[in-house]
């Protein structure tokens, strides 16, 4: 009986921050052409990072909201564009809490 509390205990445990630096993504692109090179622009709603090992990890509807900000502010021209995303992860899902946009690279 002890086991099982202890355990349902630590399942209740809040997901540890963590961060992710890479290269923002177009998520509803990388969605529908795997491979494609998914910039994304001032329209883009859906985002993602993808860090240098190649892995995607989208962000949840607050993240994608922060960042389509940030991006309207500052992208008037296409290039990659490099960010660090601290939050923690539920399914999946980074759950941003902030972003940092790094440069844009033309």
């Amino acid at each position: 009986m002890k086991r099982w509390i202890i355990l349902s205990a630590m399942a209740a445990l809040p997901a540890l921050a963590a961060s992710w630096t890479g290269r923002l993504v177009d998520y509803s692109c990388i969605q529908r052409h795997t491979g494609s090179n998914c910039e994304p622009s001032r329209l883009t709603t859906k985002f993602a990072i993808q860090t240098a090992d190649g892995a995607v990890h989208p962000l949840d509807p607050t993240g994608n909201a922060k960042t389509a900000e940030m991006m309207h502010d500052i992208t008037t021209r296409s290039g990659d564009v490099q960010a660090t995303i601290s939050g923690d992860t539920d399914s999946g899902i980074i759950r941003v809490d902030n972003i940092e946009i790094q440069e844009i690279h033309k």
